[in-house]
Order: C-alpha cells, then structure tokens, then sequence
C-alpha cells in the first residue's frame, strides 16, 4: 500500500457522485422515504477538500432525494 501522509484533490473529487447515489438509495427506503430533512451538518475535515461545485451538487442531491 502506498505510503499517504497527505489526501491528494483527485482522491476526493469523485466522492460527490457516490453521495449523491447514496442520498437517492435512502431517500427510497423506508423509514426514509417521504420523508424532509429540516436541518444538513457539513463539517470534519473531508469536505473542506472538496470545490465548491462538488458540495453544491451533493447538496443539491439531498434536495432532490429529502426536500431539504
């Protein structure tokens, strides 16, 4: 394995589609479905490293998938 002592920008940017599946596969589920958010904490260390337009898009997901 290689050694990592930092998180590169390519390692993360894919993320925000393999969020924005997993937004829509737990809206579908009970006790999900129908359901609305009221409130999305985005925070830790993980999406300061992701641009702006992939925090748009999976927020933007979470809109679609609960009616935030």
């Amino acid at each position: 394995m290689p050694d990592r002592s930092f998180l590169d920008w390519p390692f993360f940017e894919p993320r925000h589609r393999a969020l924005s599946h997993e937004l829509d596969a737990w809206a579908a589920r009970p006790p999900f479905a129908g359901r609305r958010v009221a409130s999305m904490y985005v925070g830790g260390g993980t999406p300061s490293l992701f641009s702006a337009d992939a925090i748009g898009r999976v927020l933007a997901a979470a809109d679609r998938a609960f009616g935030v």
